[in-house]
């Protein structure tokens, strides 16, 4: 079974073109969108890396059940009110 998962990236910092080249790289991994809550920066990487979407906000990609997974890239201090709405709705995170 060849099963792809859904992952959302969530900042559009630097560390996140880490987290996008390494998850290109992996044919089980369909990469689905970025959010930041700078929308010009996650526009940016999304054009850089042919990213599929750019999320309108965390509550879209939970509404919407548009990832299996997504990796939280924001600044330290705010990783626990980011990974929280994903969390308790079920989605898998990776801090």
């Amino acid at each position: 079974m060849n099963t792809k998962h859904s992952v959302g990236i969530i900042g559009a910092g630097f560390i996140a073109q880490e987290h996008i080249q390494v998850l290109n790289s992996l044919p089980e991994v369909k990469l689905q969108g970025i959010f930041d809550i700078q929308k010009e920066k996650a526009v940016s990487l999304s054009k850089k890396y042919k990213i599929r979407e750019v999320f309108d906000s965390a509550e879209q990609i939970i509404k919407e059940k548009l990832c299996d997974y997504v990796h939280i890239v924001v600044p330290p201090y705010s990783h626990t009110q980011s990974a929280l709405p994903f969390l308790e709705s079920g989605i898998n995170v990776f801090m």
